[in-house]
């Protein structure tokens, strides 16, 4: 199976998304340690920009783009859908984990948000973008 095909034609850059990546992960960890719903509630406002209007006006995105740029890391273009699909499961995630903090499950909502975790480091510190392979597995065996 190809790690990156081109699926819908747009690019996102990699390098961003790997950084914007690891403030989920710093968020996550911000929430598992003091359960500030606040962070849970910025992950999901974020995967929701990202996943329906794109990185343009993504908070984290944006602060992936300054220093990125700032830094002079240079691109690495890859196609955007899988990178969306895995923002809508980042999205699902994190509504779930904010609806059980409100709802008073709150050990439930770590682990879920445990969960997200977990795939935002894969991308951020490997490379490892699980939900653009999920992404591949549905859309190559449909």
């Amino acid at each position: 199976m190809p790690e990156q095909c081109p699926i819908s034609g747009r690019l996102v850059d990699e390098t961003m998304a790997r950084l914007t990546a690891l403030w989920v992960v710093l968020l996550s960890i911000l929430y598992l340690v003091t359960g500030a719903w606040p962070a849970i509630a910025v992950i999901l406002v974020d995967f929701a920009i990202r996943s329906f209007v794109g990185t343009k006006y993504s908070p984290l995105a944006v602060v992936s783009r300054i220093i990125v740029t700032w830094v002079g890391a240079g691109p690495n273009m890859v196609d955007a859908a899988p990178k969306i699909f895995a923002a809508k499961i980042g999205l699902g995630f994190s509504l779930a984990s904010f609806i059980l903090f409100f709802v008073g499950y709150l050990t439930i909502s770590k682990y879920v948000i445990g969960i997200l975790s977990l795939c935002a480091a894969l991308e951020a510190f490997f490379r490892f973008c699980l939900g653009c392979r999920i992404y591949s597995l549905i859309k190559f065996n449909q």
